[in-house]
């Protein structure tokens, strides 16, 4: 928890005994303010169990009361150990210390925990109300993840062929890849990805040999329905994939392609591992008019993620 300034002249006294920590604790819904003004929440019920709902991500966890005066919080194998002192003038407020003797001050009224602290003081250890670190990575290898992200992919190709200076060519491309998903009530997940490429310097034969283009690939993007399951180290996707005929500069097929996939994962500790398969439809022309199709092709690709500080989704 983040350092904050305590109120002048307070006493304060422990809250200590098993009985009491639970009481606190128990059915206790401790909310904070996230840099960007949204609300993280964590809900904690008297069985020891517990969600943290924060960045659009449903982040289990697990409680306990260790001794006669610690309560200590539990996610992706990493315990938070915090103690608590109750205000003697005013009963409602609290304050919370960690092992590092951090300080937050913290309102609790019929079950619900305010944190008073600045939302730009929330530390990479978490805390009750905020995720730390360590599981916003996990939840960012997560394919399924409700959390949006912005990424940017740097891809380096080599290549070689019997043409005249295939092996000698290269290129760079940048993939810009947003994955915007949408959470429904039910828990499912409605999930759109586009994928926009940059190329660099993409050998291109022409009359007097292979030749660099720069610009615009063909522009792809997925729409997947992401069920919630109730075995949660199972991930389902599935929906479809397209592409759009935007290349510049002739980077592209000329045509767009539409086809069905699927995703399945299974998460085991850290590290998620599944397979993708994907079909597509290709015109047989550039252009649609004669509404002919044909199977292009269906590839199965198996994926990995490990989460872990700093990781990314599973690829």
């Amino acid at each position: 928890m983040a350092a904050v300034s305590t109120a002048q002249s307070a006493e304060w006294e422990s809250v200590t005994g098993t009985d009491s920590l639970r009481n606190l604790m128990s059915g206790t819904k401790a909310e904070r303010v996230l840099p960007n003004g949204e609300i993280s929440r964590g809900e904690y019920n008297p069985d020891g169990t517990g969600t943290l709902y924060s960045w659009g991500a449903a982040i289990p966890r697990t409680w306990e009361v260790r001794g006669d005066d610690q309560i200590c919080i539990t996610a992706k194998g990493v315990s938070n150990c915090y103690n608590f002192e109750k205000n003697t003038a005013d009963p409602t407020l609290y304050r919370a210390s960690d092992a590092a003797g951090n300080l937050v001050e913290f309102r609790l009224t019929e079950g619900r925990a305010v944190v008073k602290a600045e939302p730009e003081d929330i530390g990479k250890e978490g805390s009750a109300a905020t995720p730390s670190a360590a599981e916003l990575a996990a939840e960012l290898s997560n394919p399924n993840t409700a959390v949006a992200t912005m990424t940017f992919k740097n891809q380096f190709r080599w290549y070689e062929g019997d043409l005249p200076d295939a092996d000698n060519q290269f290129n760079y491309s940048l993939l810009f890849q947003p994955a915007l998903p949408f959470v429904l009530a039910s828990g499912d997940k409605v999930i759109w990805r586009p994928a926009i490429p940059l190329l660099f310097d993409q050998p291109v034969l022409g009359a007097n040999g292979f030749e660099g283009e720069t610009g615009l690939g063909d522009i792809a993007f997925d729409l997947a329905y992401a069920p919630k399951l109730e075995n949660k180290s199972l991930l389902l996707a599935y929906g479809l994939i397209t592409s759009l005929p935007t290349a510049t500069n002739d980077l592209g097929s000329e045509r767009w392609t539409l086809g069905p996939e699927i995703r399945f994962f299974i998460l085991i500790c850290l590290v998620a591992v599944g397979v993708l398969v994907q079909g597509r439809l290709l015109p047989m022309t550039g252009r649609v008019s004669n509404g002919q199709c044909r199977c292009k092709s269906m590839p199965a690709r198996p994926l990995y993620g490990m989460a872990g500080p700093g990781s990314s989704r599973p690829s």
